[in-house]
C-alpha cells in the first residue's frame, strides 16, 4: 500500500507538537518525575520514527531534507526494541533541542506539497 506523503508529514507534525505540548513548561526534574509524560513521549517518538521510516520508502527525496532522518528512525527502534536501554536524558535532549528543528523542516516540507 502506497502511503500518501502529505498524510505522513501531517502525522510526523502531530507527533512533533504533541511531544511540545506535553513537555511545555516542565524541567527535566520534572520529565522524570511523571511516568505517564515520559511513556507518552516515548510512544510519540516512536510514532514520529515510524511515520518518517514510511516517508522515507513513500518519497526519499523528502525524507532527505529531514536533517538526520535515519538517527531518528534509529532513535525510535531504540525506544520500540530496546527499552532497557533508554536514557531519559536523551529523550529529554531530543526534545530540547533537536525536535523544534524537526518540526520545522516538516511544516515546511508539508507547506512545499501542498502549496500556501
Amino acid at each position: 500500500m502506497q502511503h500518501n506523503p502529505a498524510k505522513i508529514l501531517t502525522d510526523m507534525l502531530d507527533a512533533s507538537s504533541r511531544i511540545l505540548r506535553l513537555t511545555k513548561g516542565i524541567t527535566f526534574a520534572d520529565y522524570l518525575e511523571n511516568e505517564v509524560i515520559q511513556l507518552a513521549v516515548e510512544r510519540l517518538f516512536e510514532m514520529l520514527g515510524e511515520t518518517l521510516g514510511r516517508l522515507v520508502k513513500t518519497a526519499p527525496h523528502l525524507a532527505n531534507k529531514i536533517d538526520h532522518h535515519r538517527r531518528i528512525i534509529d532513535f525510535r527502534n531504540v525506544l520500540s526494541h530496546g527499552y532497557d536501554l533508554i536514557d531519559p536524558k536523551i529523550v529529554w535532549d531530543a526534545i530540547a533541542f533537536h525536535l523544534p528543528l524537526v518540526q520545522t523542516q516538516v511544516m515546511k516540507l508539508l507547506l512545499s506539497i501542498e502549496g500556501p
